[in-house]
């Protein structure tokens, strides 16, 4: 088995990098923007956006991830909503992104070109999903930052920090989880609707949360198939053993998806 060589793992990564920075830096300034936006704004539309959402249906706030806005008056709780919305975003640019930088060659006709260079296929994989990884990150950095920012400048006395950490490391995992499983689903199709299908999933996971809230006692087993809904920013905050369970579980998802999927890349036969 041929050893892989970091070196030029770190080498594609930067080559990655160089020809999507536009890209990325577009997602970062976008999510950080449309944070700061809802965020900046939280001390003055607090109560008037209260009166409003208590003439709207639950049923239309909970899909829209709004069904707690009785608490909006917290800090907290408010970006938490935010945040749920944001993550939809987040999870669309996560697979998008890594979908398409993972079958950009063999779409470009440029695969015999990469070989060319005498990197193996799991080196190809590992630099791609590298990238895919660290390109979410940074969009997730940039959200994290617009609300920190809001709450530092607001001087909102629910802002608590420890909390607000909680939301970011645990409701994020959301995003990673679709990129890994859409990473996983490029790497074993030569389909060019792998985008398309990476976002059905999420949508449908989605909605299945929905469900499981709308539903009731009776809808909670819809929620182990939706991670808006295992990881939203109660769970996040509460931390519980619950909680934690699920979140090694889908962390070791995350490991088992990663490595099937380097497994059946290496077995593909391309489209040269």
């Amino acid at each position: 088995m041929k050893q892989v060589e970091l070196s030029k793992i770190k080498t594609l990564i930067a080559f990655t990098f160089q020809i999507r920075k536009k890209e990325i830096v577009g997602w970062c300034a976008a999510i950080f923007g449309i944070v700061l936006l809802y965020t900046i704004l939280f001390p003055s539309i607090k109560d008037m956006a209260q009166m409003e959402m208590e003439t709207m249906p639950k049923e239309l706030l909970e899909l829209i991830g709004m069904g707690e806005f009785s608490n909006m008056g917290n800090y907290i709780t408010y970006f938490g909503m935010i945040y749920g919305m944001i993550l939809i975003a987040i999870s669309v640019f996560s697979i998008s992104f890594a979908t398409r930088i993972l079958a950009e060659e063999e779409r470009d006709q440029t695969m015999e070109f990469l070989y060319a260079t005498c990197i193996s296929r799991s080196e190809i994989y590992i630099a791609k999903y590298v990238t895919a990884l660290l390109s979410c990150l940074l969009v997730i950095f940039s959200a994290a930052t617009a609300g920190i920012c809001s709450g530092l400048f607001s001087n909102e006395a629910t802002f608590v920090f420890a909390d607000y950490i909680k939301i970011i490391l645990i409701s994020s995992m959301t995003p990673l989880l679709f990129l890994t499983l859409s990473f996983q689903i490029a790497a074993v199709s030569k389909r060019k609707g792998t985008v398309t299908i990476g976002i059905f999933i999420m949508m449908v996971s989605y909605v299945l949360g929905y469900l499981s809230k709308l539903l009731g006692t009776g809808g909670t087993w819809l929620s182990w198939f939706s991670p808006f809904t295992l990881f939203s920013y109660e769970n996040a905050i509460k931390w519980t053993m619950t909680t934690r369970l699920w979140f090694s579980g889908f962390f070791i998802c995350l490991i088992v998806l990663w490595c099937i999927g380097i497994m059946l890349y290496k077995q593909r036969d391309f489209q040269l």
